[in-house]
């Protein structure tokens, strides 16, 4: 091997070898980027389709019990999770004020929650927990009584089954667990049911979203608004108060709309049309400095000009911009040219080093630690000091090195 590459050092030839692709990059891959129905005939993948769908048809028509108990430092709490046939959920918390294990509250969790569904007379549930209730058979005294008590609640159902869900997949009931151990549960407190939605767009823009409507100029609501008090017909009353809120920001000069700013300039708004000529000639006009986005909307607030979108479509029109891709400082590259260390040959080129002093000492007081490294083969000759002297080094070299690997050829070190 030395020899080939002895001779082939001349010519520049490098091997790179080729990087594993992993199954799992694969798997997040098809994830992220599902095929689409129409495009993938449904016969290859479900022969009986029709057995398919009368499966599908029949869990409908089972409820849903999720359930988790813990014990720790905070307390004891369990929590339950109901999913009626309609895809209702119906969270409970619970605090146990008498002293238990990890896994009494696990059986706590799930009498409770079996209770509930018998209260509301359900007749097939399928219980998701974090160990299977129906082989929990233990020697313990303390768990046999509710190992009884759970086969006597089963007789009460016509199908129940019990299934193992690992604690990645049931977050829901370990969010309740955490939330029944911070609450203290007096007499006066009462906690009322939760609201859970789900928001698509920033706060902040909140206000550029309500405001712009197709079809026409993003400040239209604004002008009519201070003209005539007038609100879009489509508005809600929500956004007629946002409307109001907003409008106090504007001031309007005959046909032209300014938004007061902090530092006391009047902002002209403009339309997209115009936006994109001041972008373009600010940017890479004549004296355009082909700045970055962030620059570029500071320019246009000092030079007294505004729009809702401006961060966005500096940073877009930023991108299309010819000249910037070509011309762009590459920060991603060394600031000297870097020079290779060839080694022809194992155990001829070593590189040596120290690490120290370690804050904390060893266990026999140990606190500098002499390492040398093959160029070659990468082989690592390490060995700690207390103190670290220059006879030292060289009885390391001579022991480590030179007598069990000969004279090398090159020794590098800083």
């Amino acid at each position: 091997m030395a020899r080939w590459l002895s001779l082939l050092a001349e010519f520049d030839i490098t091997y790179v070898n080729q990087k594993p692709m992993k199954g799992r990059a694969v798997l997040d891959h098809l994830a992220a980027h599902p095929v689409e129905s129409d495009s993938w005939p449904m016969e290859d993948l479900f022969p009986d389709e029709d057995l398919a769908c009368a499966e599908e048809e029949e869990c409908k028509d089972w409820w849903q019990l999720y359930f988790d108990g813990a014990a720790n430092q905070r307390g004891y709490e369990d929590e339950i999770l109901l999913i009626t046939l309609e895809d209702l959920y119906l969270p409970s918390a619970f605090r146990l004020e008498f002293p238990c294990t990890n896994n009494i509250a696990k059986y706590e969790a799930c009498m409770i929650g079996l209770e509930a569904a018998m209260a509301l007379g359900i007749r097939k549930l399928k219980v998701y927990g974090l160990s299977n209730s129906r082989k929990w058979k233990t020697k313990d005294e303390k768990l046999k009584p509710y190992q009884k008590h759970l086969e006597w609640i089963i007789k009460n159902f016509e199908e129940i089954t019990f299934e193992y869900l690992p604690r990645v997949n049931n977050r829901f009931a370990d969010a309740f667990a955490t939330l029944a151990s911070i609450v203290e549960c007096n007499s006066d407190t009462q906690i009322r049911p939760f609201f859970m939605d789900k928001r698509c767009v920033p706060a902040y823009e909140e206000s550029v979203n309500v405001l712009t409507i197709n079809g026409k100029i993003w400040f239209r609501p604004i002008i009519d608004f201070i003209k005539e008090r007038r609100y879009p017909e489509h508005f809600t009353v929500g956004e007629k108060k946002q409307l109001r809120k907003y409008a106090t920001q504007f001031m309007l000069q005959g046909d032209l709309l300014y938004k007061r700013s902090y530092d006391g300039i009047q902002l002209l708004c403009v339309d997209e049309e115009q936006a994109q000529t001041i972008m373009k000639e600010i940017h890479q006009g004549i004296c355009g400095p082909h700045m970055n986005a962030r620059m570029l909307v500071k320019k246009f607030l000092r030079l007294g000009y505004y729009w809702t979108t401006m961060e966005e479509d500096c940073a877009k029109f930023m991108k299309r911009c010819h000249k910037c891709q070509i011309f762009a400082n590459i920060i991603h590259i060394p600031p000297t040219e870097l020079h290779s260390l060839n080694a022809l040959w194992p155990f001829s080129t070593w590189g040596i080093d120290i690490i120290g002093k370690v804050t904390l000492k060893a266990s026999n007081e140990h606190e500098f630690i002499l390492v040398s490294v093959d160029y070659f083969t990468k082989w690592v000759e390490a060995q700690s000091y207390t103190v670290l002297i220059a006879a030292k080094v060289a009885k390391f070299i001579k022991e480590n090195i030179i007598c069990r690997y000969g004279v090398p050829h090159a020794l590098k070190s800083d």
